[in-house]
């Protein structure tokens, strides 16, 4: 028990250990908002989307949470195994819904982009960070059944 009007956590503690979680973020990822409504074109028969709105850009930290928690399903002959990402934002990001894609983009090759489909948003285990919870948006393929 602390001491009658004293703090537990020093005042500055925020300040000293956000940085270091910043630091941290090792990626650069966009985080998109697809088009849920889209128009009906009567001419094609089908629902045309806009492309998904651009919500956040900046730095993120993607970890798998637990690789003993990975699924591999069948799928038309194939293994297909879906995974389970922890995506640490910046809290400064507006907030990501459920269905929102999460872009790596790298720098080097813009045409080798991994996206993840956010399954969960909930406040960081820390006041400075946003965490979401990501499986693969096209699951790796693994080979044929066995």
């Amino acid at each position: 028990m602390p001491l009658p009007g004293t703090r537990v956590i020093h005042p500055r503690f925020e300040a000293h250990h956000a940085p270091v979680s910043a630091g941290a973020m090792t990626c650069h990822v966009r985080l998109l908002r697809p088009d849920t409504v889209g128009t009906r074109d009567d001419e094609a028969g089908r629902q045309l989307f806009a492309d998904p709105a651009v919500i956040y850009v900046g730095p993120a930290r993607i970890q798998a949470r637990d690789v003993g928690r990975a699924q591999i399903r069948d799928v038309a002959d194939r293994n297909l195994t879906r995974g389970d990402y922890l995506v640490v934002l910046l809290r400064q990001c507006p907030p990501a819904l459920v269905r929102d894609l999460v872009e790596v983009v790298r720098e080097a090759d813009e045409l080798d982009r991994v996206t993840y489909v956010v399954k969960e948003a909930k406040r960081g285990s820390l006041r400075w960070e946003t965490d979401l919870g990501c499986d693969l948006m096209n699951p790796t393929n693994t080979g044929g059944a066995s």
